[in-house]
């Protein structure tokens, strides 16, 4: 498994933003750039995250508990590197 630190904080983007467009505007990438990273961490993950409509993004079982890890550890992560810096 080859997860990467991006592919992670455009899901949480995606989570926090309900959809790809807007995701993709708060971190600086494009729409299609969102759904091929999110395509990416859920086969590298083996998992579907989330499920997608032309209006909705909603999150599936294993979406909701990355979700739920996941704000706490990169904001961990930030921390960390912010006292390294």
């Amino acid at each position: 498994m080859n997860v990467t630190l991006r592919q992670l904080r455009v899901f949480r983007a995606v989570v926090l933003e309900g959809n790809f467009s807007r995701a993709g505007d708060s971190i600086g990438l494009t729409q299609p750039a969102v759904s091929r990273s999110i395509l990416e961490l859920e086969a590298q993950l083996g998992v579907k995250l989330l499920d997608r409509t032309t209006r909705d993004v909603i999150l599936t079982e294993a979406g909701q508990a990355l979700a739920l890890r996941l704000e706490r550890l990169l904001d961990e992560l930030d921390q960390t590197l912010q006292d390294v810096g």
